[in-house]
């Protein structure tokens, strides 16, 4: 196994450059800080490069789960590496991978309950799953959706991609006048990362769609 991750540590390193991560906590950063590089820094790449950028920060998200499966950020970024493959991979992909989605943030939770991550990326399972029509299949259910992320949302107020997130929920879910005052509570809040100017991309994005 530890052959298995400085594989797939050295393919990220080339991917993205910087240091060899060493104990799982670091794994951890490391998959968490390629995932975002990947979803935001890789959004205008060609999509090969942002899937093989994605599947590598998995496989590394996988070590993780293996080496801390008492750890809920490991469940995490596994979900949402996963997550984020199927649904650059079509419809039927996205579908076949939500169970194991599901089990993930379930397992996340089950581990704290309070994890931001966990409640934001499952209320997005509940929707996208049953938006598709699978809910009945899957377990998914829109009322789960609201309640998740305004406890994500409370939890951390000053998260700007968890505002966003709920904000576009809240939209989907038509519920346009409370999704402009989270919209406006997010533009008020500091955008410095990259992923934090993508958010704020998507804020003005949503904001000019009221």
């Amino acid at each position: 196994m530890f052959q298995k991750t400085c594989r797939l540590v050295v393919a990220l390193v080339v991917l993205f450059g910087g240091a060899l991560p060493v104990t799982a906590t670091e794994i951890m950063r490391e998959a968490g800080e390629a995932l975002d590089r990947a979803v935001y820094e890789t959004a205008e790449a060609d999509g090969n490069r942002q899937l093989e950028a994605l599947r590598a920060a998995a496989e590394l998200a996988e070590q993780a789960v293996e080496q801390r499966p008492d750890a809920a950020e490991a469940w995490v970024l596994l979900a949402r590496a996963r997550g984020e493959i199927a649904r650059r991979s079509g419809i039927m992909q996205n579908l076949g991978v939500a169970p194991r989605l599901k089990e993930y943030f379930e397992k996340a939770l089950e581990l704290d309950s309070t994890n931001v991550d966990a409640l934001t990326g499952y209320a997005l399972w509940h929707l996208e799953i049953a938006e598709a029509g699978a809910g009945w299949l899957y377990g998914a259910d829109r009322a789960e959706v609201l309640p998740l992320l305004a406890e994500a949302v409370r939890l951390a107020p000053d998260r700007l991609n968890v505002r966003v997130e709920y904000a576009a929920a809240l939209l989907r879910l038509g519920q346009p006048e409370e999704a402009g005052r989270q919209l406006e509570a997010a533009l008020a809040l500091p955008a410095t990362s990259e992923a934090e100017l993508a958010e704020r991309e998507r804020v003005l994005a949503l904001l000019e769609s009221l």
